[in-house]
């Protein structure tokens, strides 16, 4: 954790398997305790599909949503009332904000940049042939 340029806020970076890092900014504000961590970029392609999905996974998420930003930019927020917020509320949180950004990242760049990124997980090595019985 490092604390950002404005006063009570921090940078939460988690190592990711899907992504490298999950970055999470936190801001303790007066009456609440507010959350962001950016997704993905606007997409170039499938607009209308993308946001969809984005509405239809917002239907689901708990105390977080995903939001655009000016440049539609896709980002994870949530704001939770600070009144009771502890350090298990806190660990929640961020584990809500790491698996919807592991579980979701893929999908989201695939189907904005079609074609784009190889599947994660794939090599672009040739398969290797498994040795024969003879």
């Amino acid at each position: 954790m490092q604390a950002l340029g404005e006063e009570n806020s921090w940078l939460i970076t988690m190592e990711g398997r899907v992504r490298q890092r999950v970055n999470v900014a936190v801001v303790l504000r007066a009456d609440r305790v507010s959350f962001y961590s950016f997704m993905v970029r606007a997409p170039r392609e499938n607009h209308a599909d993308f946001y969809h999905l984005l509405l239809r996974k917002n239907m689901r998420t708990f105390a977080m949503k995903y939001c655009l930003d000016a440049d539609s930019d896709v980002w994870l927020m949530a704001e939770l009332p600070r009144h009771g917020f502890d350090a298990g509320e806190l660990d929640r949180i961020l584990g809500v904000f790491y698996q919807e950004s592991e579980s979701a990242f893929e999908a989201l760049v695939h189907l904005g940049y079609p074609g784009v990124f190889p599947a994660l997980g794939t090599t672009s090595a040739p398969a290797k042939e498994l040795p024969s019985d003879n």
